[in-house]
């Protein structure tokens, strides 16, 4: 569901007005914008607005996109589902005895599972579906170290954005291990991280684009 208002309020309005469950403010970006890997230029979305609720029926993700005219509000909902349950709680019993072998649900449980950490869940997917995209990416979005190194360990690449793309997220725990544990700079030429993406975040006053400014200062 999308619909264009003029303000935030209007749109947080007709979020309210919906009924479905209690909003809260969520943590985590829940924008549909496809942030394509290696894009050069994504749209800044640090001032949109996420939240969550749920009810009987489902799980609902609510973003407040903000644009210079206007405010896109989207909605997206997931049933309730024992096998989603299961990626986000971590039991790997619950999500057997109840999996569902569709993308979308496939795709849903693994990014659940990753955020919050669960990677028997994590493993399991990875080691007997076919799963679309990276899920180094996500793990990066989320700030799952862990869950990172254990994808890294079993040979899945990040491509030369990552820098770029710690910096995006704000991902400072991601970014000190790549950084001073891993060392993964030294896999890529300098040209191959510091792309115009790159150039654009390090600019920023966030935490983790003030981690790298201040470490590739002594690096180079």
């Amino acid at each position: 569901m999308e619909k264009e208002f003029k303000t935030k309020a209007e749109a947080l309005r007709h979020m309210e007005s919906l009924g479905l469950g209690q909003i809260n403010k969520s943590k985590y970006n829940w924008s549909e914008l496809t942030l394509t890997i290696g894009e050069e230029t994504p749209r800044d979305t640090s001032f949109d607005l996420s939240f969550e609720s749920e009810d009987d029926q489902g799980f609902y993700y609510y973003t407040i996109e903000n644009h210079d005219s206007f405010c896109r509000f989207k909605m997206s909902k997931t049933n309730k589902n024992k096998m989603i349950t299961g990626a986000i709680k971590g039991n790997l019993d619950l999500f057997i005895e109840y999996f569902v072998n569709t993308k979308k649900m496939v795709d849903f449980s693994l990014s659940k599972a990753i955020i919050h950490g669960n990677w028997n869940i994590v493993e399991y997917i990875i080691k007997r579906l076919d799963i679309n995209g990276n899920p180094c990416w996500i793990a990066i979005r989320y700030n799952q170290v862990e869950i990172l190194n254990n994808l890294l360990d079993l040979d899945y690449k990040l491509t030369k954005d990552w820098l770029a793309y710690c910096m995006y997220n704000d991902s400072v725990d991601v970014a000190k291990e790549l950084l001073l544990i891993r060392k993964y700079h030294l896999n890529f030429k300098k040209s191959e991280l510091e792309t115009s993406w790159y150039n654009r975040e390090i600019n920023k006053n966030k935490k983790t684009a003030r981690f790298v400014k201040n470490l590739m200062y002594f690096i180079k």
